[in-house]
C-alpha cells in the first residue's frame, strides 16, 4: 500500500465566502495533491525493483541493457520531479486555503461586532457606503470599512503570492527557458506519470500488499 502522505492543515471557521475563492475546495485540492506523492513513490520503488530484477536475473548486459536501464533512470528522475512538483504545489494550495480562511474568519467576526453596534452588513460582507446618522454606529462603520478593505487587499496579495510560488515550482521543474512546444511535451509526460498507477495496477497488485 502507498505510504502515508501529508494532510491539509485545519482551516479557521467561517460561514461565508466574502474574500473570494473556494476555500474548502482549495483545501480539498491540497489533500488530493498530497495523495499523489506517496503513490508515485511507491510505483517508482516497485518498478525500480522490477527493472533491477529483470536486468539482473537475465544476466543482461551490453548496449541494449544499458539503453533499457538508462531509459528507466530517466523515468525515475521524472517520477522524483513529479513527486516534488505535486507535493510542493500541495503546500502552496494548502497555505492559500489556510490564509484565506483566517482572513474570512476575521472579517466575519469583525462584521458581527459592527452589526451589533448598528452597522448594516451587506450579503457580500460590505458595510454601507453612506455615513450613518448615529455617531457610534458611524464610528463602527468607518472602522469596519477599513478592516474590510484591508482583508480584501490581503486576500488578493495571498492569491498573487501563491500564483508566483506555483510559477516558480513549474519553472524549477521544467526550466524557465523551455519553448511552448517543450512545455506541451512535458505536460504529456506528467499526464503519463499520473496514469502510472492504472497502467501498472496488475503488477502492483501482484507485488504489493
Amino acid at each position: 500500500m502507498a505510504s502515508g502522505g501529508k494532510s491539509p492543515s485545519a482551516l479557521a471557521s467561517f460561514a461565508h465566502n466574502w474574500v473570494g475563492g473556494d476555500i474548502h475546495g482549495l483545501s480539498a485540492y491540497a489533500g488530493t495533491l498530497y495523495g499523489y506523492a506517496p503513490k508515485i513513490s511507491d510505483v517508482a520503488t516497485a518498478l525500480n525493483g522490477k527493472v533491477s530484477k529483470t536486468v539482473g536475473a537475465a544476466g543482461w548486459s551490453g548496449s541494449a541493457s544499458s539503453a533499457f536501464s538508462g531509459a528507466w533512470d530517466r523515468d525515475a528522475q521524472g517520477c522524483a520531479a513529479l513527486t516534488t512538483m505535486t507535493d510542493g504545489t500541495g503546500d502552496i494550495v494548502n497555505w492559500l486555503a489556510v490564509n484565506l480562511s483566517q482572513l474570512e474568519s476575521g472579517l466575519e467576526s469583525a462584521a458581527d461586532k459592527a452589526s451589533a453596534h448598528g452597522v448594516p452588513i451587506g450579503a457580500d460582507g460590505q458595510p454601507p457606503q453612506e455615513c450613518l446618522a448615529d455617531p457610534t454606529a458611524e464610528s463602527w462603520r468607518a472602522a469596519y470599512q477599513t478592516f474590510y478593505n484591508q482583508a480584501m487587499h490581503d486576500a488578493v496579495n495571498a492569491r498573487n503570492e501563491a500564483g508566483s510560488e506555483l510559477r516558480s515550482i513549474f519553472d524549477g521543474v521544467t526550466g524557465s527557458d523551455m519553448h511552448p512546444g517543450d512545455r506541451t511535451a512535458w505536460n504529456d509526460v506528467l499526464a503519463g506519470f499520473l496514469g502510472a498507477k492504472t497502467r501498472y495496477r496488475a503488477f502492483l497488485e501482484e507485488q504489493l500488499e
